[in-house]
């Protein structure tokens, strides 16, 4: 018979899968609180699952197509000149570059923050997603801030229970 320390990693693994779903996950969250020893789910671990509990997380496809969306508009906004000449001026470099007579201009910031963004995010790698995105220009954050929100409430949430699972664990020996 499994031990009451044992079910409660049973009843934290079984979150963590749910939460990959999306889906509300109040039930899935109750049990693992009902058969959390004590000290087993600490507060501030606990008010972040909470918070989240009733309506659900981001899927990562839901992150990532999100983000797909977002990337265009990011490099258009991103993209900005001081003048016309300016403007002449990299579309004559990029030209030349084109027809191999000069070098390829680098991606503007932008640009190349919202390529990296999107292979991170194809890796599963959301975390550090989110820290590239803190590279963008001050005036393309407001662009992101939804998403963003989004994005930190999984890590956040994904986070929790993995150290939940993790300080369990760590207590060794019958429960």
């Amino acid at each position: 018979m499994l031990q009451q320390a044992d079910r409660f990693v049973l009843a934290a693994l079984n979150l963590q899968a749910v939460l990959l779903a999306g889906r509300p996950y109040q039930r899935e969250l109750q049990a693992m609180r009902d058969l959390a020893p004590p000290g087993g789910l600490a507060p501030p671990l606990a008010e972040t699952l909470i918070s989240h509990a009733g309506r659900g997380l981001a899927t990562p496809s839901d992150l990532r197509e999100g983000f797909s969306a977002l990337g265009p508009l990011l490099i258009v906004r991103g993209v900005e000149y001081e003048g016309w000449w300016d403007w002449m001026t990299a579309l004559g470099k990029r030209f030349l570059a084109w027809i191999g007579l000069a070098e390829p201009l680098p991606p503007p910031p932008a640009e190349a923050t919202v390529a990296n963004v999107v292979q991170l995010l194809a890796r599963g790698r959301l975390a550090a997603a989110l820290a590239d995105l803190e590279t963008l220009d001050p005036a393309l954050q407001p662009l992101v801030a939804g998403w963003r929100a989004q994005a930190r409430a999984r890590v956040a949430a994904e986070q929790a229970v993995q150290e939940t699972i993790l300080r369990a664990l760590g207590r060794g020996g019958p429960g």
